[in-house]
């Protein structure tokens, strides 16, 4: 954690707070949203960046939240 901390600050992104995927969920459903999943890093790569001619990647530890209504 101190390090993925101290790499975002690095990168001028600010560092607000670390939730497990699990913990993130329930605050979204406790939030009103029915449907919600954490999408890792692995999972969106494989969806949006396999074919890719000029090598793009994403960040490796970035995770979303994808939350519906």
């Amino acid at each position: 954690l101190l390090q993925s901390a101290k790499g975002a600050q690095a990168g001028g992104t600010p560092w607000i707070s670390f939730f497990s995927p699990e913990e993130i969920v329930q605050m979204a459903t406790d939030a009103g949203f029915p449907h919600a999943r954490c999408v890792s890093a692995t999972e969106w790569s494989a969806l949006y960046f396999q074919n890719r001619t000029d090598g793009l990647k994403p960040a490796r530890a970035e995770e979303l939240l994808v939350a519906t209504t």
